[in-house]
C-alpha cells in the first residue's frame, strides 16, 4: 500500500574501541507512479544499550553501549510506518557486530638471575596476532607465543636490566596496537676470591687469619676437610684454628661459598690448601761433670715433631756428627781452660719456630754457679694457658717453678712447663711466675727469675633493655660494656647509628623499620689482644606509628591509620580535650560537656566528625593498622582512609564500581559523582573521612 521498493543495505561491523557509527539505510522508489508520503522511526529492540542521535529519521548515529561491547553486537531495528489511511509498517533488522580491542598482559615477573633465562607467562585475548621486542639484546626462542622463554644478552647482562614489550594487533576491522611492558632487574651472580695465599706451612699454634673479597652474594659459608672451627664461617675474612687432625702435617682443604639470592641457582666458589705442623721440642739432657780427656755422649737427649736437628757448641769442642740426636762430643783445649762448655741442640721442622735446649758440660775440679731466666713479662686471655717457652737456665742440677696465684704448672720441674691461671688470677689480672736454678755440686749458690703474667679478662657487653620509640624519634642507647678493644653496633633493619663505635650512640630507624614495627639492635665488644672473637649482645627496639592530625576550629572529619596503644575513645581524644565540643561517628556520639560516650573504643575501620572550639593537633600512637578492608552498609557511610600516605580516588570507583552512588568530602566541598562523571576529589587523603552512599553492601579495601 506504501507504493514503494524500498531496499536495506545494513548489516555492518565496527570496533569495541569505536563511539558511534552511522546507520544510513537507502530507499528506492518506482519511476512512475505517485509517490507516497510515509513516516521513519528507529526503534531500539532485543535490550541493546547504545544511543542515537535521532530515532525518526532514516540516517542517524547510532552509539554501541558497555553492555553491547561485552556482548559483542546487537541488533537494530528500522520501522517505517505509513501515513493514514494505512496502518501497516514496514520493518527491517539491522545485526552490528562489536570486535573487542586486544587484552595484552606482559607478565608479572621483574627479576631474573644473571645465566639462566626467563621465562615468560603473558596472557592476551581478542587479537590477531602478537610479537615480543626488547630494549637489550637478548633473545626469544619464539616472539610469537606468551610462553617465550627470554635469553639475556650481554648489553642486558651489562645495564643489570631490560625492559620486553608484547604488542597485540586487532582484530579486523579494528586497526589499533595495544602493548604491554615488562621491566626486569638481573640478579647478578655471585663472585668470591680467597686472598690468602695457598698452600702454606703453618705452625698449628697459630690460628691463620683469613683473607677473602666477594661480591653479589646473599651470605657465605666457609668450610674445611679437617676438624678445625671458624671464629665466624659466615664472614669474608675469619679466623680458623686447627683441629686435632689437622696437624697431622698433611694438606686440608678451606673453602668459601657465596651462595647467591633466593631462587638464583649458582654458587660461586674458591678455595685454598694449607698444612699445619706442630712445634718441635728439643731437650738436650742433664748437665754433667766429665773427666778431661773423655768424650761425653748425647744418649739422654730426645726430640719431637723435628725434621732436622743441628748440634753446636760455645767451645772448640768437635762433634762425631752434629745432625744426629744422639752423638760424641770431644771438649776442646779452650774447653778445658774455661772448666766449662754449653752443648745446644736445636730442633727445627717446616711449620714451626725452632726449639732449643742446654746441657752444661762441667770438667772436674771446676765449679760454676746456676743460671735462671724465667723469660719476659707477657699477657694471655683468661680462658688460656701459658708456655713458659722463652724460659732458660745453665749450670743447673734441677728447677722449681712457683708462683704467687692460684694457678698450676703442669710440671714444676721442667725448663718450659704450661702454667694454667686459677680464679684467683683472673679474677686480679695478674700472676707471677718465678723459676728456681739449684746448682751442681760443688758448688752451693741458687739462681732464680720472676716474670709477671697479665691475664686479659674477656669482653663483657649489654646492648641495654629493650625500648620503645614512635616513628619520628631517634633512639639514644644506654649500654655498659668492660674489657674491650673496640665497639660496633650492627642493625637487623636498615636504621643507622650516628657512631657505630660508641658505646652509647644514637640509633635512627630506616623506612623498612617502621614499617616492620620493629628492630633488632646488637652490641659486639671486641676483646684486647691477645683474645680473640666478640662478646655480642642485642636489644629489641620497637617502633610505635604516631600520625599528627591538624584539626580546624569548627567540624572536621577524622580517621587514622594507626590502632591506638589505648583505644579508649576518651583516651584517644584527650590530647585535644580543651577544645572539644563533641564528636560522633555516624551513628553514635562523644559528648563530655555532658557526659555521654556511646562510642567506646576507637576503631581505624571508622571514621569519625569532631566539631572544636580552635584549630588543634591530634597526635595518634599505636601500631600501623593491619586491617585494611572498610564494611560499607548500604546508604550512607563515613569512609576513614587507613594509609600513611594519599590513595587515589580512582581506586575507589574501581573496587565500588557500579555500587558508588556518591562520595563527598566533610566539612569541603569536594565530590566523586560517578553517574555524571564528576570528581574534584583526585586523592582521599589520610587522617581525613569521607561520606560515601552505596546501593549494597560492599567493602572497600585500601592498598599497601
Amino acid at each position: 500500500t506504501l507504493g514503494a521498493n524500498i531496499s536495506y543495505l545494513w548489516n555492518f561491523g565496527c570496533c569495541a574501541g569505536a563511539t558511534s557509527t552511522q546507520i544510513s539505510p537507502v530507499f528506492t522508489f518506482p519511476t512512475t507512479g505517485t509517490i507516497m508520503v510515509y513516516n521513519v522511526e528507529l526503534v531500539v529492540t532485543n535490550n541493546i544499550t547504545g544511543s542515537q542521535d535521532s530515532i525518526t529519521i532514516p540516517v542517524t548515529i547510532y552509539a554501541p553501549g558497555p553492555n553491547d561491547k561485552i556482548n559483542g553486537g546487537t541488533v537494530v531495528t528500522l520501522n517505517a510506518f505509513p501515513n493514514a489511511p494505512c496502518t501497516v509498517p514496514s520493518t527491517k533488522q539491522v545485526t552490528v557486530t562489536i570486535k573487542k580491542l586486544p587484552i595484552i598482559d606482559a607478565g608479572n615477573t621483574n627479576q631474573v638471575c644473571e645465566g639462566l633465562n626467563l621465562q615468560l607467562n603473558a596472557t592476551a585475548s581478542n587479537y590477531d596476532s602478537i610479537i615480543w621486542t626488547s630494549s637489550g639484546n637478548g633473545v626469544f626462542n619464539n616472539h610469537h607465543s606468551k610462553t617465550a622463554i627470554y635469553m639475556p644478552g650481554s648489553i642486558d647482562i651489562s645495564a643489570g636490566q631490560f625492559t620486553l614489550t608484547l604488542t597485540g594487533t586487532s582484530l579486523f576491522p579494528c586497526t589499533l596496537s595495544v602493548s604491554d611492558q615488562l621491566f626486569v632487574g638481573i640478579i647478578p651472580a655471585p663472585e668470591v676470591q680467597i686472598n690468602t695465599a695457598s698452600n702454606q706451612a703453618i705452625c698449628a699454634s697459630e690460628p691463620i687469619q683469613l683473607n677473602a673479597t666477594g661480591s653479589d652474594y646473599d651470605n657465605l659459608l666457609w668450610s674445611t676437610s679437617g676438624n678445625g672451627t671458624f671464629d665466624n664461617p659466615a664472614i669474608l675474612n675469619p679466623v680458623y684454628a686447627p683441629g686435632p687432625s689437622d696437624i697431622s702435617g698433611n694438606p686440608i682443604n678451606l673453602t668459601l661459598a657465596g651462595f647467591a639470592d633466593s631462587g638464583c641457582g649458582t654458587t660461586a666458589t674458591d678455595q685454598i690448601s694449607v698444612t699445619f705442623g706442630t712445634s718441635p721440642t728439643a731437650n738436650a739432657g742433664v748437665d754433667a761433670t766429665i773427666i778431661p780427656g773423655t768424650a761425653f755422649s748425647t744418649e739422654n737427649a730426645s726430640t719431637q715433631n723435628a725434621t732436622s736437628i743441628v748440634w753446636s757448641t760455645s767451645g772448640d769442642g768437635v762433634f762425631e756428627n752434629a745432625n744426629v740426636l744422639h752423638t760424641l762430643y770431644t771438649p776442646g783445649n779452650t774447653d778445658l781452660t774455661n772448666e766449662t762448655v754449653t752443648l745446644s741442640l736445636t730442633a727445627s721442622n717446616a711449620f714451626c719456630n725452632p726449639a732449643s735446649d742446654d746441657v752444661i758440660l762441667f770438667f772436674v775440679g771446676t765449679s760454676v754457679n746456676p743460671t735462671a731466666f724465667a723469660g719476659k713479662d707477657a699477657t694471655i686471655c683468661e680462658e688460656g694457658s701459658f708456655i713458659l717457652e722463652n724460659a732458660a737456665a745453665s749450670n743447673y742440677s734441677s728447677l722449681l717453678w712457683t708462683t704467687n696465684g692460684d694457678g698450676s704448672f703442669n710440671n714444676i720441674a721442667l725448663l718450659n712447663p704450661t702454667y694454667t691461671p686459677g680464679a684467683q688470677d683472673k679474677a686480679l689480672g695478674v700472676a707471677q711466675l718465678c723459676l728456681k736454678a739449684l746448682p751442681v755440686a760443688p758448688s752451693a749458690m741458687e739462681a732464680s727469675d720472676c716474670l709477671v703474667l697479665n691475664i686479659q679478662k674477656r669482653p663483657e657487653a649489654m646492648a641495654g633493655a629493650d625500648a620503645t620509640i614512635t616513628d619520628n624519634q631517634s633512639f639514644s642507647v644506654s649500654a655498659t660494656a668492660a674489657n674491650y678493644s673496640s665497639l660496633e653496633w650492627a642493625t637487623t633493619g636498615d636504621g643507622t647509628f650516628n657512631n657505630a663505635s660508641l658505646l652509647n650512640p644514637v640509633y635512627s630507624p630506616g623506612l623498612i623499620d617502621i614499617e616492620n614495627s620493629t628492630v633488632e639492635l646488637t652490641l659486639s665488644a671486641v676483646p684486647g689482644s691477645p683474645c680473640t672473637g666478640t662478646t655480642n649482645d642485642a636489644l629489641t627496639l620497637t617502633i610505635l606509628r604516631q600520625q599528627i592530625i591538624q584539626l580546624n576550629n569548627g567540624w572536621n572529619s577524622f580517621s587514622s591509620f594507626v590502632v591506638p596503644s589505648d583505644p579508649n575513645f576518651e583516651q584517644v581524644m584527650a590530647p585535644i580535650s580543651g577544645n572539644l565540643i563533641v564528636a560522633k561517628s555516624l551513628e553514635k556520639v562523644y559528648w563530655p560537656t555532658y557526659g555521654i560516650n556511646t562510642i567506646g573504643n576507637f576503631y581505624p575501620t571508622d571514621g569519625y566528625l569532631v566539631k572544636l572550639s580552635a584549630a588543634s593537633s591530634l597526635p595518634i600512637t599505636g601500631f600501623k593498622s593491619q586491617n585494611k578492608t572498610v564494611q560499607l552498609k548500604q546508604g550512607w557511610n563515613i569512609l576513614p582512609v587507613i594509609s600513611d600516605r594519599n590513595v587515589e580516588s580512582e581506586i575507589l570507583l574501581t573496587q565500588l564500581a557500579d555500587k558508588l552512588i556518591i562520595a563527598t568530602e566533610i566539612a569541603g566541598t569536594g565530590i566523586i559523582w560517578p553517574e555524571t562523571a564528576i570528581n574534584t576529589i583526585p586523592f582521599l587523603i589520610p587522617g581525613k573521612a569521607y561520606y560515601v552512599k552505596v546501593n549494597n553492601p560492599c567493602s572497600f579495601t585500601f592498598p599497601d
